[in-house]
């Protein structure tokens, strides 16, 4: 959390998202599995046991491979397999969401009052949509690399924009519909930015992006 936040802003952070944790876990848990989900717990499944590249599956011109699927075998590999994951570890990438977007939040003025209107996005997920908003194979993942990105980018560091470019090309590469959810709008804002200010670091994230969309080509 940005150091600058009072420790009663930061308890104010931990409790909001703690408590968007719990009540989107509620609703999650009312839903069924979808057929995408499960075709996709079944990849992250084979990959923990050792087909990590996915052999002999016919993947879909989204794959979600960087963006959900790795991950679901990376926690299969370490707690083994269960059902419960499927229910419960979208949810845990929803919270994420929600704490860096607080977190985007916070770092602009250095209050947490605005982070309430984030309410909307934790109340989304109503018992008949939760089977949209807090399930695998659903672009969660790709809003998540998205705003990383954003809350990356806007440290203006060299470290930070390889970091952007890794996560960017690789989410690129999962998920087109990140093409629309950072890299085209981050794109144009950036080139903005450029035009009114010139400023050295936009441009090269403008490079970052770019370099990241070629990326993603070579490897898809």
């Amino acid at each position: 959390m940005n150091n600058k936040l009072t420790m009663k802003a930061k308890l104010f952070l931990s409790v909001f998202v703690l408590f968007s944790f719990i009540y989107c876990l509620s609703l999650a848990l009312k839903s069924g599995i979808t057929s995408d989900a499960a075709s996709m717990y079944l990849e992250a499944i084979d990959m923990a046991n050792g087909n990590w590249l996915l052999h002999g599956w016919t993947l879909s011109t989204v794959p979600f491979y960087f963006t959900e699927t790795l991950w679901y075998a990376v926690l299969i590999k370490i707690i083994g397999y269960h059902q419960s994951p499927m229910w419960w570890a979208p949810v845990l990438v929803y919270t994420v969401v929600i704490l860096i977007a607080s977190l985007l939040i916070a770092d602009k003025n250095n209050k947490v009052i605005g982070v309430l209107a984030l309410l909307m996005c934790v109340s989304m997920p109503s018992p008949l949509a939760s089977g949209l908003t807090l399930a695998m194979c659903i672009h969660v993942g790709c809003l998540l690399s998205s705003l990383l990105c954003v809350y990356l980018a806007n440290k203006k560091n060299s470290i930070y924009l390889i970091a952007v470019l890794f996560i960017s090309s690789l989410a690129m590469y999962s998920d087109p519909m990140y093409l629309y959810t950072f890299a085209a709008p981050y794109l144009v804002a950036t080139g903005i930015a450029v035009y009114n200010m010139k400023k050295l670091e936009n441009i090269r994230l403008i490079l970052v992006i770019i370099l990241s969309v070629v990326i993603a080509k070579v490897i898809s």
